[in-house]
Parts: C-alpha cells; structure tokens; sequence
C-alpha cells in the first residue's frame, strides 16, 4: 500500500504543485494579482495534502524496532517531522537504547507519528518538543507544543479524557495496548502538553 501510494498519488501531487509554482511565477511575471493569491492559496492546500499523504505512508510501513532502535527512530521522525512541516521540532532523550518488548517499541513509535501529526493538522503551533526518559518503573513520553491548545481547558486525566470523550482517540488506543496512561493540560493559545506513561517492562 505504501509503494502504491508513493508511486501513484504521491507522484501526481507532487507534479501538480511544481505546476502551481510554475503559475504562481507566471502571475507574478504578468502582474496578475488575485490570480496569483488563489493559486498561492491553492498551492498550500496541495502541500498541506502532500505532508499528511507522506505521513500516511510513514504509518503504513511495518517498522522492526527493538531496544537498539527505538531512541534512534524517534530522532529521526522529530528530525523528519521539522524538515517537512517547517515546525521547530526537538527530540530530548539521555539514553541510547530502551530496554522494551518490541511491540511496545513499536506503539510508542507510532504514538510519537501520530502526536506529530495532530500537532502539523490542529494545533498551528511553531514549536514542539518531544522527550522521552525513564523515571524509576515508568518511562515517561512527553510531547509539548505551542500552538491553540484542545478544546478544552486545564488538566484531563485518562479517564477525565473518556469521561469527556476528549483527546486523540488513537493514541488513547495505543496507549492501553501497552498498560500506559496520560495526562493533557491545554490552554488557549497557550499551547498543549501531553504525558504518556508506561512500565519499564512494557505490557
């Protein structure tokens, strides 16, 4: 599915977007000024369809990840993300491995692509940061950013979160899969802060 992708629709739109840019210069060139607003307008619809294509793939490829590769997948999927989004990204994590069950690797892995994508679609933030530690029989993954917040205000628990029927339902459904919790605080504006909690031996 992910070569499919790639080498159909992937392909099509990134050749429509070099068409756009063509136009956009020849707008430019002869001083056609609304023209060339609705083909800028059209241009970032088409980039913005690009990203999310380029993620979708990412979350379709079947990634082996054990101790050994965790923490290195995760910096470069922050790295990835900023490249692609122009959203200042950091990874902050002291260690070189995880000693965790490959299938726990591999939920966090994906709870880390899809947090980095709600924050690219919703948030509209310029900043975030993803850190990942271990703290005595839990590791701890927290992904904060500045942009809009949830449509909620203050701190949610788990279970504050499904009382609500608020929060990432995917990632609340990855994060059960390996015995985990997590906390969101949000403010207006003011930007969001996830915490995602787990054992150290994984479920």
């Amino acid at each position: 599915m992910a070569r499919e992708l790639h080498d159909g629709i992937m392909q099509s739109m990134v050749g429509l977007d070099m068409k756009m840019e063509v136009l956009k210069k020849v707008c430019a060139r002869e001083s056609y000024p609304i023209i060339l607003k609705e083909v800028s307008s059209l241009q970032q619809i088409i980039r913005s369809e690009i990203l999310g294509l380029r993620e979708l793939i990412q979350h379709s490829r079947h990634v082996d990840l054990g101790p050994n590769q965790l923490v290195p997948f995760l910096s470069e999927t922050v790295s990835r993300f900023q490249r692609e989004s122009n959203i200042v990204a950091r990874f902050v994590c002291d260690l070189e491995e995880a000693h965790l069950p490959a299938s726990t690797c591999y939920e966090v892995a994906r709870i880390v692509q899809e947090a980095l994508t709600n924050v690219r679609k919703h948030s509209g933030a310029t900043n975030v940061i993803v850190r990942f530690v271990q703290h005595f029989d839990q590791w701890v993954l927290v992904i904060t950013d500045d942009g809009r917040g949830f449509d909620f205000v203050g701190r949610y628990t788990l279970a504050d979160l499904d009382s609500a029927r608020k929060g990432p339902a995917v990632i609340k459904e990855r994060l059960r899969s390996i015995g985990g919790d997590m906390t969101i605080e949000s403010a207006p504006n003011r930007g969001a802060r996830i915490e995602i909690t787990f054992p150290t031996e994984g479920k």
